[in-house]
C-alpha cells in the first residue's frame, strides 16, 4: 500500500509543474479614454495587460494592479494578428473592455457583459459601437 501511494505521489510531483504552469502573455497599450473592466472604472493611460489562462490583469506602468477579470471566455480567429488588440464596447461616452487579442496568436479572451454594461446598453436602446486599441 505504501509503495502504491509513493508511486501516485511521485506522479503528481512529476506532473505538477506542467499542470500548474500557464503561459503569461503580456502587452502594452495606450488607451485614450476612461473605460470599465468588470465593475471597475479605469482612467485613460498606458497599461500592461497580462493574460494568464482565464484571468486578465491590467497594471499601471509602475506595476500597480488597477483591474483584474477572472471571468473570461476563450475566442479564436482564423489568422493571427501581428500586434495585439483590445476591443471595447462603446455606448455614447461609456467604454467597456469586451475582448483582448494577443500578438502573434489566433487566440483571444472576451469578457462577459456586466450588469452595469447591460443597463447602459438598455438605456441607449442597445446601440453599440466597437473601439479597438492596438497593443504591443
Amino acid at each position: 500500500m505504501n509503495r502504491k501511494l509513493a508511486i501516485v505521489a511521485g506522479l503528481f510531483v512529476a506532473m505538477g509543474p506542467g499542470l500548474l504552469a500557464q503561459e503569461i502573455v503580456a502587452m502594452h497599450a495606450n488607451i485614450p479614454f476612461d473605460f470599465r473592466v468588470g465593475d471597475k472604472l479605469v482612467p485613460s493611460g498606458t497599461y500592461l495587460i497580462q493574460a494568464n489562462g482565464t484571468a486578465i490583469t491590467l497594471r499601471e506602468e509602475d506595476g500597480r494592479v488597477v483591474a483584474v477579470s477572472f471571468m473570461t471566455i476563450p475566442e479564436s480567429r482564423l489568422a493571427p494578428l501581428a500586434d495585439g488588440k483590445l476591443v471595447f464596447n462603446r455606448y455614447g461616452n461609456d467604454y467597456f473592455l469586451a475582448s483582448i487579442w494577443t500578438p502573434d496568436s489566433k487566440e483571444g479572451r472576451s469578457l462577459p457583459q456586466t450588469r452595469q454594461e447591460r443597463e447602459v446598453a438598455r438605456r441607449g436602446a442597445g446601440l453599440v459601437q466597437t473601439a479597438a486599441v492596438q497593443a504591443k
